[in-house]
C-alpha cells in the first residue's frame, strides 16, 4: 500500500523517541487492562476503592477503554510511524492528547495524588510536544 507511505527515509530522533514512548505506553496499558479483566472487582489490585467513585459496576468497561485508548491506539500509531505512514504525525498528536484526556477523566472521577498520574501527565505532555514540530508549531 504505497499511497499511505512517504518516501523511505531515516527516522528523526524525535520520531524514534515518540515511537518508544508510544510502545512503552501501549505495553503498560495492555498490562493494566489485563489486570482489570482478570479482577473486575479491583479487590486484588486495590482498585476497588477507585471503583466506588466510578459510574461503572466493575472495571471491565474501564479496562476496555484503557486497552483501546492507551493500548491499541499508541501501538497502531507507532507501527504506522515505523512504516512511514503519512498519517503518523497526526497519530502521535492524537495519542498525546488522548493520554492527557484520559488523565483528565481520571482526575474528574477518582481524583489525583498518585505518583503514576504525575508520570503519565509528563508522558502525555512529552508525546504532544514531540508531535508538534511535524506541524511547524515548534522548532525541531
Amino acid at each position: 500500500m504505497t499511497g499511505d507511505r512517504v518516501t523511505a527515509r531515516r527516522l528523526l530522533l524525535r520520531e524514534r523517541v515518540l515511537i518508544g514512548l508510544e510502545l512503552a505506553l501501549s505495553i503498560g496499558a495492555v498490562g493494566g487492562a489485563l489486570g482489570m479483566f482478570l479482577d473486575p472487582s479491583g479487590t486484588t489490585s486495590g482498585l476497588d476503592v477507585a471503583l466506588a467513585d466510578l459510574p461503572f459496576p466493575s472495571l471491565l468497561l474501564p479496562g476496555v477503554a484503557l486497552l483501546l485508548v492507551n493500548g491499541i491506539l499508541p501501538a497502531v500509531v507507532a507501527i504506522g510511524a515505523l512504516r512511514r505512514a503519512s498519517w503518523a504525525p497526526w497519530g502521535h498528536l492524537v495519542v498525546g492528547v488522548a493520554l492527557l484526556g484520559w488523565l483528565l477523566a481520571q482526575f474528574w472521577f477518582i481524583g489525583g495524588g498518585h505518583w503514576l498520574q504525575a508520570l503519565y501527565v509528563v508522558w502525555g505532555v512529552a508525546i504532544t510536544a514531540l508531535a508538534l514540530p511535524a506541524f511547524g508549531l515548534r522548532d525541531s
